[in-house]
């Protein structure tokens, strides 16, 4: 049942179809004999007796062969080229322990299985001793065990009852003497890529260094913590004065986060500088500003300029000084007694969520992103070789406002209030001559960590996907989002359907009874001939 489930999602163990066919051809040697109308001799016994051997010999040596077939049409069940490759550069021996306790979830256990498979393929592409270990946690004992490795565990609480329930599953991948820990493992955790990250990471020399800009007022570090703790773990972190940097070559990367102070002339030299010799930026703009002051009366939300869109403009990418409002959007909380109700949500269009993505390494396996207050983008011609691209895209029913706008919170939002769709919100700039490239996006407060904690990680990995793309050439980005994506099958025609059900029905059958017609054939021909 459990092969026949992976099955169905898209992929095909080699050891499980054997495993299938072995034990069918046993159950039929074994059923032939209890079907045969006269005792076969010892003869025939022994002849059983080593077929069956060989059938169950089949099966062990199989179970050492854990290659698989990946009809998914993301490949999520393949070891990735990048992954083959740091496998195969990988000189040091691996041992990866997995700890689980029972109460995981069903849908854990089943992935729990999933990843033991993984493991077993990580282990038979590399030419470094890998070594799997399983831990149960069952006792007070192997939780100490546990923790002592740096598993925590994820505490389930029943609000009703004050019980609380600890919850065990991750795994600590050790490396020489380097000892790396994965806490609180799901199945949407990107588990290709954060096992190939740690043996890349050991096998190379140095990481790559970000630079992240301050002296103009971005956002602080501490407000984006979750975002700088995904990036740490793949690059060196330094902050970067431009004004102050003689030169700017050093960095793989700079990001410059909500900037409010404007850029000087000089510093805007620099960058472009940088730019030139196959520099990157991350540029998460602070445009749009909108905040709501007067819950009864007019609030106005303006924009905000710090020179950089000056810059993007002469490159290609021009920042428009606009709102973008977008019906599908979040929901903003109004407090308790502001109109004379309790608390309340209302939905809000200056907070559009973007689920329209180009297909790019970078938004590749993304579901949503949520822009609390963002400008819209539009390609312009540039005299400079640099070649622009769409990242992100707003919905079919959307729109933009001219900045200032007087907005009052109860404003009842029309159809036809959405007249100018699929704008967009992020874009990528890139220069082949030189190298240089650019991400922009529209808003900076989308990794804050309170954004973050309230929607999830869809925000978060695209910032960190922009970043890793920027300053990353082994292509380990590509699987940092390879396990989100679903595999699909593409759409039928209804009467293609039919016929694919009716096959799916009759060809089994037929191949059962094509099987123990043969079986029958081989062991009593005369019988069949004879009638």
């Amino acid at each position: 049942n459990e092969y026949f489930r992976i099955m169905s999602q898209g992929m095909m163990y080699v050891h499980g179809t054997v495993l299938y066919i072995t034990i069918s051809l046993i159950f039929m040697i074994l059923t032939s004999d209890t079907l045969s109308m006269s005792i076969s001799g010892i003869k025939g016994k022994i002849k059983h007796f080593i077929e069956i051997a060989i059938l169950l010999a089949l099966i062990s040596v199989s179970y050492f062969w854990p290659y698989r077939i990946d009809f998914s049409l993301s490949n999520k069940f393949s070891l990735s080229p990048i992954t083959i490759e740091t496998l195969k550069n990988n000189t040091a021996p691996v041992t990866v322990n997995v700890y689980y306790s029972d109460n995981i979830s069903e849908e854990s256990m089943r992935y729990s299985r999933d990843l033991y498979m993984l493991l077993r393929t990580y282990r038979s592409e590399s030419n470094a001793p890998f070594i799997i270990k399983t831990n149960k946690i069952n006792s007070k004992e192997s939780a100490t065990i546990a923790n002592l490795q740096g598993i925590m565990p994820l505490i389930s609480e029943d609000k009703h009852t004050d019980w609380q329930e600890e919850i065990y599953f991750g795994a600590t991948i050790e490396i020489g003497n380097n000892k790396t820990t994965i806490n609180n493992i799901t199945p949407s955790t990107p588990i290709e890529y954060e096992i190939t990250r740690i043996i890349h990471q050991n096998s190379i020399d140095s990481k790559p260094v970000i630079g992240f800009s301050y002296g103009h007022n971005e956002t602080p570090v501490n407000q984006i913590s979750k975002f700088i703790e995904e990036i740490e773990k793949v690059a060196h972190i330094k902050m970067v004065n431009v004004n102050h940097e003689a030169s700017l070559d050093t960095y793989d990367a700079i990001c410059i986060i909500g900037a409010q102070n404007s850029f000087t002339i000089e510093e805007m030299g620099k960058l472009e500088e940088y730019l030139n010799s196959g520099g990157r930026l991350f540029i998460a703009l602070r445009h749009a500003i909108g905040r709501i002051n007067d819950i009864k009366g007019t609030n106005w939300f303006t924009t905000h300029r710090t020179g950089l869109e000056d810059m993007l403009e002469y490159m290609g990418m021009k920042i428009n000084y606009d709102f973008i409002i977008d019906n599908n959007c979040s929901t903003l909380a109004l407090q308790p007694n502001s109109l004379g109700n309790n608390q309340r949500s209302i939905k809000f269009p200056y907070f559009p969520i973007i689920t329209r993505f180009k297909n790019h390494t970078i938004t590749n396996g993304l579901n949503s992103i949520m822009l609390p207050f963002t400008s819209s983008i539009s390609q312009v011609k540039t005299p400079t070789t640099y070649v622009y691209s769409n990242l992100a895209t707003t919905s079919s029913i959307s729109g933009v406002q001219t900045s200032p706008i007087a907005y009052n919170i109860q404003t009842k939002w029309q159809l036809n209030d959405f007249q100018d769709s699929h704008r967009h919100v992020a874009g990528i700039l890139t220069n082949d001559n030189s190298g240089g490239a650019v991400i922009a996006i529209t808003n900076a407060s989308f990794i804050n960590d309170e954004i973050i904690g309230m929607l999830g990680n869809d925000n978060i990995n695209f910032a960190v996907n922009s970043v890793e793309w920027l300053s990353d050439n082994t292509g380990l980005i590509q699987l940092r989002n390879k396990y989100k994506t679903f595999p699909t099958l593409n759409k039928s025609r209804e009467k293609s359907t039919k016929w694919i059900r009716i096959y799916n029905t009759i060809i089994p059958l037929a191949m059962i009874l094509l099987l123990f017609g043969l079986a029958y054939f081989k062991y009593h021909p005369k019988r069949i001939f004879s009638q």
